[in-house]
């Protein structure tokens, strides 16, 4: 969570170091990217992140490389698939479910293009122009804030509606038409929705 009222902390405390980690929204996605490989044992994982997020890694052992990949992961980066919150008539959040792969609506690798359409859309943020600027939690904040009018504010609507049966037979057509064009690929669909 963003609290706009502090300033960012940047840094992970593992015993008596200090990570200073480089949280870039471009080095955050790479790290995101490699995680997601599946060639990559979880130890290749865990230093490959710090290799890519911490700013001259010191020397560490092999428990403090495993706590300070799950503070990075859980505390800056927050892997949580991002999904449009859907309010009740008093304004207030509805319950959410998991997520699986049916219900996910947009991939930070797939959805690049209208990402970046949707930045340059809403806010004039050409991403291209950010990269080694733009800070993980303002690019996390401005992507989950997109209007509705936005590139990808309509494929992820598209990508979430579900049919029912006061639908026409050529609504209905027409819905999986466009869901099966905006689909995210397997290889993308985060597969334990954390």
């Amino acid at each position: 969570m963003l609290k706009i009222y502090e300033q960012i902390d940047d840094a992970v405390k593992v015993g008596d170091k200090v990570l200073q980690l480089d949280m870039a929204f471009n080095v955050i996605l790479v790290a995101i990217d490699m995680l997601s490989d599946k060639d990559l044992t979880e130890l290749e994982k865990i230093e490959g992140l710090i290799t890519i997020v911490v700013a001259n890694p010191p020397a560490l052992t092999l428990e403090e490389k495993i706590l300070a990949a799950s503070k990075i992961v859980s505390d800056h980066i927050n892997l949580n698939p991002i999904k449009r919150i859907e309010y009740d008539l008093d304004g207030n959040p509805m319950p959410t479910k998991k997520i699986d792969g049916d219900d996910q609506v947009m991939s930070l690798k797939f959805d690049g293009n209208l990402i970046y359409a949707s930045f340059r859309q809403a806010y004039g943020i050409d991403l291209f122009d950010e990269q080694g600027k733009l800070h993980w939690a303002k690019f996390s904040a401005l992507l989950n804030g997109l209007p509705e009018d936005t590139a990808m504010r309509q494929v992820m609507t598209i990508r979430g509606k579900k049919i029912d049966k006061h639908m026409s037979s050529d609504e209905k057509q027409e819905i999986k038409k466009l869901q099966e064009y905006w689909r995210i690929p397997e290889e993308e669909v985060i597969e334990d929705g954390s």
